[in-house]
């Protein structure tokens, strides 16, 4: 923050001359009285050197403050600048991180959207499978009807092949025994 010169010399002006303008103002209260025209000279010389050490004084505080004032702006736009290549690297940082959230949340969608299909297609094949089982199961039981229906045709056909075996063996046993007299 830069100051007008003007102003600070006026300033300083003002400062510096204030003690004088006091001594005048002072005298015009109580006026002051001397013996004679040497003692009134060394009063004034010793004030004037008096006034002039202050002023000097004043003028080196003066110049001190605007070395620190100059020291003080310079390291504060040091810091400044840091603080604005840290706002600056964070903002791109951010910029960065947003970026890959946004990757991320896309990579995301479509994760999900390729899960889902799959979900869909394995529902799919576990719906056909459910109905093929369904399907195995009608099958097997019609197989094994059709196995008890042959388990009975077979039983039924040994019990005839018995009963032809029977009237067989009868027929030889008689046909043996049947003494045609001859």
């Amino acid at each position: 923050m830069e100051t007008e010169p003007g102003l600070l010399s006026f300033s300083f002006f003002l400062l510096s001359h204030s003690f004088f303008l006091s001594d005048f103002l002072s005298m015009s209260s109580s006026p002051l009285v001397f013996s004679s025209p040497s003692e009134e000279i060394t009063y004034w010389k010793r004030r004037a050197t008096e006034r002039h050490q202050q002023q000097q004084e004043t003028q080196q505080q003066f110049e001190e403050f605007q070395q620190d004032s100059r020291d003080l702006e310079q390291e504060l736009e040091k810091q400044l600048e840091g603080l604005e290549a840290k706002v600056k690297d964070s903002t791109l940082k951010l910029d960065r991180a947003n970026g890959e959230i946004g990757d991320l949340k896309e990579k995301l969608a479509k994760s999900k959207d390729l899960s889902r299909q799959e979900v869909n297609a394995l529902e799919g094949k576990l719906t056909q499978l459910g109905d093929n089982e369904k399907k195995l199961k009608a099958k097997v039981r019609e197989l094994e009807q059709t196995s008890d229906d042959f388990e009975r045709f077979e039983r039924y056909v040994q019990q005839q092949l018995e009963e032809v075996g029977w009237w067989k063996r009868r027929a030889r046993w008689a046909w043996r025994n049947y003494d045609c007299g001859d």
